[in-house]
């Protein structure tokens, strides 16, 4: 009998982690409006988008605050620019990428270039990646109303498990797109109403 209890407890130990791996992403509190992740050998191409109540510079505030970007990202412990020429500069990041057991820091050089007020594209110039590009396109789609989209293709340069690739990089990439809108929406909450 006592076999067969802690079997049974094995099993649902199991059950609880599974479940808990396939949890639902809009879980964290935020879910993009569109999602997409394509994975071909090891290389994840991601589409994010969201509708937000608040106005085109708030984003761009949010979005080119590189200095500050760790304060408000988890998983992003460091945030930095390291040269800033007008409308291009070079940024240096760092995080970790996290899922159930698995971690994995990373650093990133990427070359930034910012077309106010529509578009801010980056691509690694040095680090843990094989290929990162990314990009973030702001439309406004009303009074008041913007929709951010964030594109992007990545290969990481490290070993990631294959049962939870796709998982691991759709939970992360998420988890901060949620992150910076919910930044956005704090700032645009803490703006004097007229």
């Amino acid at each position: 009998m006592v076999f067969v209890k802690k079997k049974f407890d094995m099993l649902r130990l199991v059950c609880v982690w599974l479940g808990f791996f396939f949890i639902s992403d809009s879980s964290l509190g935020c879910s993009a409006n569109a999602q997409t992740i394509e994975e071909t050998s090891g290389l994840y191409d991601v589409t994010l988008s969201k509708e937000i109540q608040t106005d085109v510079n708030t984003v761009w505030k949010t979005l080119t605050d590189y200095s500050r970007l760790s304060t408000f990202v988890k998983g992003m412990t460091r945030s930095t620019v390291l040269e800033g020429h007008g409308s291009k500069k070079v940024v240096q990041q760092t995080g970790i990428l996290r899922l159930l057991f698995f971690s994995k820091k990373f650093t990133v050089w990427l070359s930034v270039d910012e077309k106010y007020p529509r578009f801010i594209t980056m691509t690694q110039v040095k680090g843990d990646f094989d290929h990162f590009s990314g990009r973030y396109d702001i439309n406004q789609t009303g009074n008041n109303q913007v929709r951010l989209t964030w594109r992007g293709t990545l290969k990481p340069s490290f070993y990631i498990p294959p049962i939870i690739g796709k998982r691991l990089i759709k939970k992360n990439i998420n988890k901060q797109f949620c992150d910076v809108i919910s930044e956005i929406i704090a700032r645009t909450n803490s703006k004097p109403k007229i």
